[in-house]
């Protein structure tokens, strides 16, 4: 097995052996998110949000339990990632990534909200250690995205040199 060289590269070791457990909590919290969605009666709007749902409420709810819906599939499925397919962690993490700054950029530029979102520091929260797990992946190996067994056929390789 290769020595690890210098500090860099032992930091982006141990954040990818424990990124897993990141993708593990989002896949919790957007399962628990996505079930109050779901299922609460008006989905968070009035309860959480504090929306008037006078106007168009039965839309409103409608929106936030798909949107729930959607939260409850990406958390099964970073969990199924992050328990049995852990080399899928790292493209888990990017689409993570990509989903929360596309919701950072509707909320902040593109359409936002009339009314405060109870979740953008969770989003902002999400987006930045994220993007702080994927940096330190990248800057910390040559080739931080590339699959196991390619990496192990190139430590092999070194070996034999």
């Amino acid at each position: 097995m290769r020595q690890l060289s210098s500090s860099r590269e032992r930091i982006g070791a141990f954040v990818a052996d424990k990124a897993w457990f990141l993708l593990l909590l989002l896949g919790i919290i957007d399962i628990v998110r996505g079930g109050f969605h779901t299922f609460a009666p008006d989905s968070g709007a009035g309860i959480v949000a504090g929306m008037d749902l006078s106007t168009n409420g039965a839309n409103i709810i409608f929106l936030l339990a798909t949107d729930g819906v959607s939260q409850i599939s990406f958390g099964l499925w970073y969990l199924f990632i992050s328990l049995r397919e852990r080399h899928l962690v790292v493209p888990a993490l990017l689409l993570d990534w990509l989903r929360t700054g596309m919701v950072l950029y509707l909320e902040f530029v593109s359409k936002p909200p009339a009314h405060e979102v109870p979740g953008r520091f969770a989003h902002w929260s999400e987006f930045l250690l994220v993007s702080v797990v994927l940096l330190t992946l990248l800057l910390s190996s040559p080739q931080p995205f590339t699959r196991p067994s390619a990496k192990k056929a190139q430590a092999m390789s070194e070996v034999s040199q």
